[in-house]
């Protein structure tokens, strides 16, 4: 026969405590961790992108593209060796954003339990140590600055 929970269990602190941290760090991907912290990144990096995809993709120049279709260019032809090759400055520079963006935000998943460049910031505030908390900002500041 099992003891009906008393109201002191019931509404204990450490009770609650537990309950609350469980439900705290569960996300929709996951529990906090590299799962959440990759999708969170993949979809941070998604609009600089697309956003330069299609800029780069609507300023080719019409008169270009006209041209490769009197030229009896098909559409796909036309996409491949006309509009690409003109767009692709504007999608790397979309790249290059993202790229700079990711490793200035990945620092943060530390905090999260993501891992990353954050981890040694991390390590060096909670050893409160400063030449690890430089070396951990210039390892995350040099990719971001030769971009």
């Amino acid at each position: 026969m099992t003891r009906p929970m008393s109201t002191e269990t019931a509404v204990s602190p450490r009770c609650w405590t537990t309950a609350s941290s469980r439900i705290c760090r569960r996300t929709p991907v996951g529990d906090w961790g590299e799962g959440p912290t990759v999708v969170a990144l993949v979809l941070f990096a998604l609009p600089p992108l697309l956003t330069n995809a299609y800029v780069g993709m609507r300023e080719v120049d019409h008169g270009v593209v006209r041209a490769a279709r009197g030229m009896g260019m098909t559409g796909r032809q036309m996409l491949l060796r006309v509009e690409l090759p003109l767009a692709l400055p504007m999608v790397l520079t979309g790249v290059r954003i993202a790229a700079v963006q990711l490793v200035a935000t990945a620092t943060i998943a530390a905090l999260a339990g993501g891992g990353g460049l954050g981890r040694i910031i991390t390590a060096g505030f909670n050893l409160a140590s400063t030449p690890q908390v430089v070396a951990g900002a210039v390892l995350v500041a040099g990719p971001s600055s030769s971009c």
